[in-house]
């Protein structure tokens, strides 16, 4: 399966009014701004595509964050969005450019999967649904932390 990470702009500007089913989001500048047509998602990606925004950078360093996840019919904002660790979740790319990454199997894609469902307790079971569509459910622990983690 083939997944892939592709922007959504600046976090200050943009992140508050994401919208879910959407692919409209907004410019440094405060401009909306639609996903153009070198960062759609071509036909070989297969599996899930998330989405990542800019935050300012820190100690000179870019940094990411992972905001929304996309697979078939599941469409998902995060509540808590998760700083991308560029070497566990990107395969070790230094930075992202402004068109759509795509990963190399499915490590990755599990593990961004697994810590934003981890920061997200809520969309738990929504990332879970995911994970058991993907396969990647089988390369981390969903069954065993599930009640730990939504309660009634």
């Amino acid at each position: 399966m083939r997944h892939a990470i592709l922007s959504l702009g600046w976090f200050d500007s943009s992140f508050e009014s994401l919208i879910e089913g959407t692919d409209v989001f907004l410019l440094k500048e405060g401009q909306p701004a639609r996903i153009t047509q070198t960062q759609k998602v071509t036909p070989d990606i297969d599996g899930v595509v998330f989405y990542y925004m800019q935050t300012p950078k820190k100690g000179g360093k870019e940094q990411f964050v992972a905001v929304r996840a996309r697979y078939k019919s599941h469409d998902i904002r995060f509540h808590s969005p998760v700083r991308i660790d560029m070497e566990r979740h990107a395969g070790g790319i230094k930075a992202f450019c402004t068109d759509i990454h795509k990963m190399d199997g499915d490590e990755c894609a599990s593990e961004l999967l697994w810590d934003l469902a981890i920061r997200n307790p809520l969309q738990f079971s929504k990332l879970h649904e995911i994970a058991k569509e993907t396969g990647l459910a089988i390369r981390k622990p969903w069954d065993s932390h599930r009640g730990s983690l939504i309660r009634p």
